[in-house]
């Protein structure tokens, strides 16, 4: 059985984080936290849908050949996620977060997260469906 504990709580952190933003758009030490938040929650997300999905399939050894896109091309098919390209803008800002800091990425980064936040919401409630 698949645990999802730990992605419903990084979940909530960075829920609670966005929604602090929400309240302080000027503090830049919460959305740079947000920012954090969100790649871990990511990375969880990815995780446990890889997870997931060699649960699903008749040969799980195959899903570690899988590569990203397609990881979340089955995440789709089968109903945990409802937009693909969304996923892969999602890595795409993952990926930046990691090099150097300016404001202006840091902002656009924030925007990604937010988005994510709806689209992350979805694939728990999904995995909680199918797993209880």
């Amino acid at each position: 059985m698949l645990n999802i504990q730990s992605l419903i709580n990084a979940f909530n952190s960075f829920e609670k984080g966005i929604n602090r933003a929400k309240l302080e758009p000027l503090d830049l030490e919460v959305r740079d936290a947000c920012i954090q938040r969100f790649e871990y929650t990511f990375e969880l997300s990815i995780k446990t849908i890889k997870r997931y999905i060699e649960m699903e399939m008749p040969i799980s050894e195959q899903v570690d050949q899988l590569n990203y896109r397609d990881l979340l091309r089955i995440a789709l098919e089968i109903g945990l996620i409802e937009d693909v390209n969304a996923w892969f803008t999602f890595r795409e800002a993952r990926n930046q977060t990691s090099h150097a800091y300016d404001q202006n990425k840091a902002e656009m980064l924030f925007q990604v997260a937010i988005n994510f936040l709806e689209k992350d919401k979805f694939l728990i409630e999904q995995l909680q469906k199918r797993l209880s």
